[in-house]
């Protein structure tokens, strides 16, 4: 500490013009920022702060902590597709969900079909140069439509989408059928029974 207060009494005009200024600088700037926003953009924050951390604490948590950790375990293919399959089940986001990946996997069964890499696929399924079900198109498009927006539009634009094109239970298990049966026989599965 009393090697701190000499360097800073030694270095007093270089400590001053490399720290203290800029930072004061700094300092008169954001008050003068801040004193020119209004009074309730604050309050509207300070209110949608407490609402939340409120919120999240009287939600509580789903179950106790583990008392030691687990290993983590990686399921593989099998037990991922297994997991998609089961959470299908739990509401419209997860068969969108399920959708996407599954489009992943048409892709990549019809890329290596056609020797072709992913994005030519994509490209001549949107221009409609394959020939494949409608079913299968439609997962394809929700699987181009998985990207990161960059707009704030391209967000709503996708949400919007999301909910136009929301899939019906009835529909998708119809669907889904017919997508299986595209894959099987793009993968030559036999059925021998």
């Amino acid at each position: 500490m009393l090697l701190t207060i000499l360097l800073v009494i030694v270095f007093r005009d270089a400590v001053r013009e490399i720290v203290v200024e800029p930072l004061w600088d700094i300092i008169v700037v954001g008050r003068l920022f801040l004193g020119y926003l209004p009074q309730g953009v604050f309050w509207t924050l300070f209110l949608l702060a407490a609402l939340y951390l409120a919120a999240k604490s009287l939600a509580g948590r789903g179950r106790p902590p583990r008392s030691r950790p687990t290993e983590v375990q990686h399921p593989g293919q099998v037990g991922t597709w297994a997991r998609r399959i089961h959470l299908v089940t739990r509401g419209d986001y997860s068969r969108w969900y399920f959708l996407q990946h599954l489009g992943k996997l048409v892709v990549s069964v019809l890329a290596d079909q056609e020797r072709l890499e992913a994005r030519e696929i994509r490209h001549r399924l949107k221009a409609g140069e394959l020939d494949v079900p409608p079913e299968v198109q439609d997962c394809v498009q929700a699987e181009m439509a998985a990207g990161v927006p960059r707009r704030f539009s391209d967000v709503i634009l996708r949400l919007w989408q999301r909910v136009k094109t929301r899939p019906r239970r009835a529909s998708f298990d119809s669907d889904l059928e017919r997508i299986v049966q595209f894959l099987e026989h793009q993968l030559e599965v036999p059925h021998d029974r």
